[in-house]
């Protein structure tokens, strides 16, 4: 996954003056319409009845999503074509961002789901 200028800033910070890199108590895992780009911007997140970031469970070493993540759209939600890893469940910073297969045109009673294992953030 590519990280964001944010993350970046937050590891050199650590590498060159060496401010400890902080931990999360928790991450979530957001939806997009088109990239976020490095800049981690959060114009194209997916807004509709039934969105909200859900939390992200990791495994130890390789990182992947250990539970089910997923959506119960209420509402017809733009095309889901990216998803990402933001720091906090609503505003934050993201931190990794990746292209998905897209969910073109997303419809009321349409479950999108990240299955266990599915998710690996390296």
């Amino acid at each position: 996954m590519p990280e964001t200028t944010y993350a970046l800033k937050i590891l050199n910070a650590a590498l060159v003056t060496m401010v400890p890199l902080p931990t999360y108590a928790n991450v979530y895992v957001g939806l997009h319409s088109s990239s976020p780009g490095a800049s981690g911007s959060f114009a194209s997140e997916i807004v509709g009845t039934g969105y909200g970031r859900r939390y992200l469970s990791l495994t130890s070493e390789p990182h992947f999503n250990d539970s089910l993540i997923e959506w119960n759209v209420a509402s017809a939600w733009a095309n889901v074509t990216y998803v990402s890893i933001i720091d906090s469940s609503q505003g934050g910073n993201m931190l990794l961002y990746e292209t998905i297969t897209p969910i073109n045109s997303p419809q009321p009673g349409t479950i999108i789901r990240i299955p266990v294992g599915s998710l690996t953030v390296s």
